[in-house]
């Protein structure tokens, strides 16, 4: 039997996937579409020459986790390329994105 914190870990996230998420991702060898939380900020500087905000989202490690700096992904039917990818030891990742 799963110590009492991991099973109220994997009831909160799945509560995540099933009401918090509002964009799916697709990624390489993931069959399906995957739940996540999306921000995608917008705040052009000098005449766009610089992006102030990066998009990103959070979704489970299952799906996510393997992805690494330079790997791509879409959302919602944009490409874009992981920057960065934080696992929160909670079972879900933090992926700091950019447009590809």
């Amino acid at each position: 039997m799963p110590a009492p914190f991991v099973a109220l870990q994997d009831r909160v996230n799945r509560a995540l996937d099933l009401h918090l998420t509002n964009a799916l991702a697709e990624v390489n060898g993931v069959a399906d579409p995957v739940p996540v939380e999306f921000d995608d900020p917008y705040a052009a500087l000098f005449d766009d020459q610089a992006d102030t905000a990066a998009p990103e989202c959070w979704g489970p490690v299952a799906a996510l986790g393997g992805l690494v700096r330079g790997d791509a992904l879409r959302i919602d039917g944009k490409s874009f390329e992981v920057v960065r990818s934080k696992p929160d030891g909670t079972g879900r990742v933090h992926l700091i994105l950019r447009s590809a």
